[in-house]
């Protein structure tokens, strides 16, 4: 939780800082599906991601996002799985908080991002609470005030494990298009 907090905090120092200058958000909410790329786990849950990007600069939006997944395995239900003498190895527990630098082509509705993430994830093998690189793609759809993140594809490589992570919104803003 300190580390969602240090990231928002971030985030809202970027924004006041560049008050003047501001050129829109972005925001997500919905599914998220978890794949390790080394087993054959996978959780799924709710994610929230939640954007700024600054004026353009040589025809490009920069920005900084918050992404937070909650998965919706819970750690107890993967501590049951080992106790069983026939455990589910696919079961996993996934949480995770990362915060992008992100940039946009003018007038695209696509979005690069490359930042940091915090993943805190249990399997039947192993418990994880580690940081590292994460990177992805996401396709906005709005104006230049207010995007609403569609889809969003990202990879983690986290404590020597990598994670491919889809985001789906499941809300819509009327008037956004």
């Amino acid at each position: 939780m300190q580390k969602q907090i240090i990231c928002f905090v971030l985030l809202l120092s970027l924004s006041a800082f560049s008050a003047a200058r501001a050129e829109g958000f972005d925001a997500g909410a919905g599914l998220a599906f978890v794949n390790p790329g080394a087993s054959d786990g996978s959780d799924r849950g709710f994610d929230i991601a939640l954007g700024y990007e600054l004026p353009q600069v040589n025809k490009l939006n920069f920005g900084a996002q918050l992404h937070l997944i909650h998965g919706l395995t819970s750690r107890s239900d993967v501590e049951q799985e080992r106790a069983q003498s026939f455990s589910d190895n696919t079961v996993m527990a996934f949480d995770s908080q990362a915060l992008y630098l992100t940039v946009r082509p003018k007038d695209w509705w696509v979005q690069f991002n490359a930042g940091l993430a915090h993943a805190d994830y249990h399997t039947v093998e192993q418990d994880v609470s580690s940081n590292g690189a994460a990177v992805g793609i996401g396709i906005m759809v709005g104006s230049g005030d207010f995007r609403v993140h569609m889809l969003d594809v990202h990879r983690y490589d986290i404590g020597g494990d990598h994670f491919y992570i889809y985001s789906f919104s499941i809300f819509l803003v009327p008037g956004v298009w």
